[in-house]
């Protein structure tokens, strides 16, 4: 399966669970492919900096990166690169479907590009028949080979903020226009533009798609393809600081489909409490999880469905503190 489309697939599984309404006034990046319709954003720096991840232990990574194997920590060091602290976002962006060449990665951070340049350079000599390079305009895209996947991955070092990959070149090289940022983004389906300006910038997982570019792919081929077809478009995201809190749009075709589309969240819900439940056993970080199922509401209201969910730092601290 390309990577893209498992890294689209895992962001929908995420959103089954983890998603938060609109917010106003986001900034379109400037590097989103025209043809975008699908997206979903991880925001590494949101996550460490919440309270909740310290009391998950989430921090303890850190200590646990001391101790992996020096072909991860050799790699690091030779790209002067801490990832706990440099690596602020990820994003996956594209069309949906299952082309294995559409696409666009987008990694964000601070970079020392001559480190990255350097080491890229030595994959080059050392790596001839796994990573080859190529120019477009003044920047070096790298062609790798990845063990398992379809097809290579193209990435290019834009600049010391962001890093470009996709398993087609033409997305790499069409991000490269966009780099001064001179030009407004603007996407072909204006209302999937106008999904992801309305979504917030503070959320640790955000996530947008359109229905129609959900039925490109795998799901239409699953349960979840009768939602879809009553669905126009859904966006949101998971909101941590000391609390959890969750919440999801989705907005219907029509006020009967709202209501459908009601019903099968609801179930959907139904279902993961007891999945989630079955699997909490001792497991406090599950329970965390389990209570926020517990706490979500499902509502239409017209032609929208809405799906909220919180927990407050006191009834984590409880969960955390009891015994499963």
């Amino acid at each position: 399966m390309p990577l893209l489309r498992r890294l689209w697939l895992g962001g929908l599984v995420l959103t089954a669970a983890a998603l938060a309404a609109p917010a106003p006034a986001a900034v379109l990046d400037k590097y989103l492919p025209e043809d975008t319709e699908v997206y979903l954003s991880f925001s590494f720096q949101q996550v460490f900096s919440s309270g909740l991840a310290k009391k998950l232990g989430l921090d303890k990574a850190k200590d646990a990166l001391k101790d992996a194997p020096s072909e991860i920590t050799d790699v690091l060091k030779d790209l002067n690169l801490d990832p706990f602290k440099d690596i602020e976002s990820l994003s996956v962006a594209g069309p949906g479907g299952d082309a294995p060449d559409k696409g666009l990665i987008i990694l964000k951070g601070t970079f020392d590009v001559a480190k990255f340049k350097e080491r890229a350079d030595k994959a080059l000599k050392d790596n001839s028949d796994v990573v080859k390079s190529s120019k477009v305009g003044d920047y070096v895209v790298y062609e790798v080979t990845i063990p398992g996947q379809d097809a290579a991955l193209f990435v290019c070092v834009a600049d010391k903020n962001t890093i470009l990959a996709s398993p087609g070149k033409d997305y790499v090289a069409d991000a490269l226009k966009k780099i001064d940022g001179k030009a407004k983004p603007a996407l072909k389906s204006k209302a999937f533009q106008a999904v992801l300006e309305k979504m917030s910038d503070k959320q640790a997982l955000s996530m947008a798609a359109m229905g129609s570019a959900l039925l490109k792919g795998q799901l239409a081929e699953t349960p979840a393809k009768e939602v879809l077809e009553k669905l126009d478009a859904v966006g949101g995201g998971l909101t941590m600081t000391d609390d959890l809190k969750l919440e999801v749009v989705f907005t219907a075709k029509s006020a009967d489909d709202a209501k459908d589309i009601e019903k099968q969240l609801g179930d959907g819900v139904n279902n993961a409490l007891t999945i989630v439940g079955l699997l909490a056993g001792g497991q406090k970080e599950l329970g965390v999880v389990l209570d926020l199922l517990k706490s979500i509401k499902v509502k239409a209201d017209g032609k929208t469905v809405s799906l909220k969910g919180l927990l407050d730092a006191d009834a984590i601290d409880k969960i955390l503190k009891k015994d499963l």
